[in-house]
């Protein structure tokens, strides 16, 4: 009897091992799959409530995407914007008057061609080529579908866009090869006074080392009397509509600062604003804010990853200052529109001269 007493213990050993061990081995399998389940929820989540772009950074279109087609999805009725070429007039306003000396700038004078209302003129990129020659090429943004039903009516505009050049004692060509317009110039040699470093916004100078840090010698358009020079300055651009989304006429210089054409120069220059802004006249996404010595239109818009979204339509962009944008890839996004090359965009963001738009600076 003790021995089958003995034999019976030893089975129900076995048999509470092998429990145990199904047991243990059906929990690893059921946590191994929770596990899994876990890990593709939180992959889901991620995907789904996560911003799409965890910093604020540009895409980089894919040839291959592209050619297959616009890669956003969703309807695509509705408004939308596309940054389109444009031959230009190009001139060299001192070609007569003030001579544009050695060490100096010279200013070209770029004329943007508008011929309906949804067309609004847009920033101006120069290339550097092998042989010295600087190629222009000219922007507009076009608001689509140009329609008369959408308030598209034809127009005789034009816009202008002035590119400055610091210059030394060469001839200078500067050309656009999609309208064929062309100018040249010569810059003689000077034998000057010594440079003075302390002209501010305004002083008369003749070359740029005339001027502080940052300005440069912006020259007088002057007239039949022989003259050089002009006055320290930063040439800025003033964009040619008040009609949203256009941001204001202002945005190339400082908050307490207008772009003003009133004296005489190659190219309009940022000077002090001689009054306040009253807050109407700032485009969406700005508000009236106090820069300095006086308040001037400045940007509110926080641009994030959230906010410059893949859309069909302009009205798939809730953020004032954004409007849906098509990129040469097709993809359609919300971004905030650059009208010129050095225009204020939000915070930590700059005007992309290959886009058009504000991208974040951290790329």
């Amino acid at each position: 009897m003790g021995g089958v007493h003995v034999e019976a213990e030893r089975s129900r050993a076995t048999l509470v091992a092998l429990l145990s061990c199904a047991m243990a081995t059906a929990c690893a399998q059921h946590h191994v799959v929770e596990g899994e389940r876990r890990a593709d929820a939180s992959v889901r989540d991620a995907s789904a409530d996560a911003p799409i772009f965890d910093r604020d950074v540009g895409f980089t279109p894919d040839v291959s995407v592209a050619d297959a087609g616009p890669r956003d999805t969703g309807l695509r009725d509705g408004r939308y914007w596309r940054l389109e070429r444009r031959g230009s007039f190009l001139s060299f306003p001192n070609e007569i008057g003030c001579f544009v000396d050695e060490g100096g700038t010279a200013v070209v004078r770029v004329d943007i061609p508008i011929s309906h209302t949804c067309e609004y003129g847009g920033p101006v990129k120069v290339t550097l080529v092998p042989d010295g020659t600087r190629l222009v090429e000219a922007f507009v943004w076009v608001h689509h579908p140009v329609e008369e039903s959408d308030g598209c009516f034809g127009v005789a505009a034009q816009e202008s866009r002035f590119i400055t050049a610091v210059v030394a004692a060469d001839t200078y060509v500067v050309a656009d090869e999609l309208s064929g317009s062309r100018v040249e110039f010569t810059i003689p040699e000077l034998d000057g006074p010594p440079c003075r470093e302390t002209g501010s916004t305004g002083d008369e100078c003749t070359r740029n080392c005339d001027c502080t840090f940052g300005l440069l010698c912006i020259p007088a358009l002057g007239d039949f009397v022989e003259c050089h020079g002009g006055v320290c300055g930063r040439a800025c651009n003033r964009t040619g509509s008040d009609r949203p989304p256009v941001h204001g006429p202002d945005f190339d210089c400082d908050v307490s600062e207008q772009c003003s054409g009133s004296r005489g120069l190659a190219s309009p220059i940022c000077e002090g604003r001689g009054d306040d802004c009253a807050g109407p006249e700032c485009g969406p996404g700005t508000v009236c804010r106090m820069g300095g010595v006086a308040s001037g239109c400045d940007w509110e818009l926080e641009l994030n990853g959230v906010v410059r979204h893949v859309c069909g339509s302009d009205a798939d962009c809730e953020a004032p200052g954004t409007v849906c944008v098509q990129h040469d890839s097709g993809m359609r996004r919300c971004e905030t529109l650059c009208f010129t090359n050095q225009q204020r965009c939000p915070f930590m963001h700059i005007c992309s001269p290959e886009s058009g738009v504000c991208e974040w600076i951290g790329e």
